[in-house]
């Protein structure tokens, strides 16, 4: 009884719908109905879509068939202009070529179109990671370009006509040629790192190329930083100021870089970089090779903590003999910042981890007494002195170097080092307070 009463009540409520309600009714059902866009496509002189490729130094774009472009409604004008955050609709390409159709539909039921409305036409998006260094990965991945249209008819098929579209990019394509600055000769790179301002897109190739291509979003008058890995295990770097890359041109440079350490953040060590030196910027560098201009090795990582942290020695031609009671003083004056760092004199514990930290296969360490160290790093430590020109390299016949261990009875506070051909030894031993013995700071990280 109750489902029957409930049906009759429905049934009233239905037959008290007015003309109006269903007049009403139909009028959305019409604002609901499907549109059909239709848009001629084409790119402006200087600008790229797709299928990009070179005849001589022209840089060629054409479209292919099932390209995919959204659409965005806009409204208000200059600085009042909006974009709606969700595309409208989306349009295919329906031939290949520099001119194409774009056809399709509007997806927002919310969106109508209207005579004089523009719309905004975006092909790809604004995304430059993971580029592969060829004119293929940036037609498919990179080659942001866009186009405003207005609509010049709505019939009343539903069938939508807009102005023309040129699309430009949005994006400048740099092809980089990489050489070899001492010897100019082709490097052929397996990596290309890009850097402008704080902007880095780490470019990774699947063969080694001397030719790069990378899409960059155009900018004026920035600072760019190259560094390149080769196949032959080679760093090579580049700086330029006042650099201008506008967007929609291509270009076609050739860099003459130069062989530089390789480099890691001092926040990012391991093990791996122990030997390495410490720059004046705060940057970890390979033994060997040609720091950053302006930049000159101020330490050398010796030990690295199972949490990440590290000792490193300083790097001082002329260590300051001076008593126990200044040594500190001394170790802290006149030290470069160091962000995240800080300069101290080494405690006995400083140098005995920085010199096994070291230590390589046959390397041998006793403890020849309680309370005395001594050391025979004859492979590791005195090997990383030499990669990294350290100066201790002259102690051919011993120099004693303070450690802020208090001199009391066992007590370790000073540390002899001898690298005298191969019998180079440490030895951990104790001084008295007015004895005077040299100075190298430790930097703790």
């Amino acid at each position: 009884m109750k489902k029957i009463y409930a049906f009759i009540l429905l049934i009233a409520a239905l037959s008290a719908c007015t003309a109006e309600d269903i007049l009403e009714q139909e009028q959305y059902q019409e604002i609901t109905k499907a549109y059909t866009i239709t848009v001629n496509a084409t790119k402006s002189d200087g600008a790229s879509t797709k299928a990009l490729s070179l005849d001589g130094k022209a840089l060629n774009a054409t479209w292919a068939v099932g390209e995919e472009v959204r659409v965005y409604s806009v409204t208000g004008e200059g600085y009042e202009e909006m974009e709606s955050t969700d595309p409208v609709g989306t349009l295919t390409a329906r031939g290949s070529g520099v001119t194409t159709t774009l056809t399709g539909s509007f997806i927002d039921s919310n969106y109508i179109p209207t005579e004089g409305a523009n719309l905004r036409l975006r092909f790809l998006s604004a995304n430059y990671t993971g580029q592969k260094g060829t004119l293929a990965y940036i037609a498919s991945n990179c080659d942001y370009a866009m186009a405003t249209v207005t609509i010049t008819d709505v019939d009343n098929g539903g069938n939508v006509t807009t102005t023309a579209a040129t699309f430009e990019n949005q994006q400048a394509i740099v092809k980089f040629s990489l050489k070899d600055k001492d010897t100019d000769d082709a490097i052929a790179a397996t990596g290309l790192t890009v850097k402008f301002g704080s902007v880095t897109y780490e470019v990774a190739l699947d063969e080694p190329a001397g030719d790069i291509y990378v899409a960059l979003p155009g900018w004026s008058n920035k600072e760019i930083e190259l560094s390149a890995t080769s196949a032959d295990g080679g760093y090579f770097c580049y700086e330029k100021s006042g650099v201008t890359f506008e967007k929609g041109k291509y270009y076609a440079i050739g860099v003459k870089m130069e062989a530089r350490a390789r480099s890691k953040a001092l926040s990012a060590v391991t093990t791996s970089e122990i030997g390495w030196r410490i720059g004046s910027d705060g940057t970890a560098y390979e033994p060997t090779g040609n720091l950053r201009t302006g930049v000159t090795p101020v330490a050398m990582i010796g030990y690295i903590s199972s949490t990440g942290h590290g000792l490193a020695i300083e790097l001082n031609d002329a260590p300051s003999s001076v008593t126990f009671s200044v040594a500190s003083t001394t170790a802290t004056t006149d030290k470069p910042t160091i962000k995240g760092a800080t300069w101290r004199l080494p405690t006995s514990d400083d140098w005995f981890n920085i010199i096994t930290g070291c230590a390589v296969e046959g390397d041998n360490t006793a403890f020849p007494a309680e309370g005395e160290k001594a050391l025979n790093p004859s492979i590791g430590f005195k090997q990383k002195c030499l990669d990294v020109g350290f100066p201790l390299k002259s102690t051919e016949y011993g120099k004693s170097f303070w450690t802020s261990t208090q001199p009391t009875t066992n007590s370790a506070n000073i540390v002899f080092l001898n690298f005298y051909n191969n019998n180079a030894f440490a030895l951990f031993g104790e001084a008295s307070n007015s004895a005077n013995n040299y100075v190298l700071a430790c930097l703790a990280f």
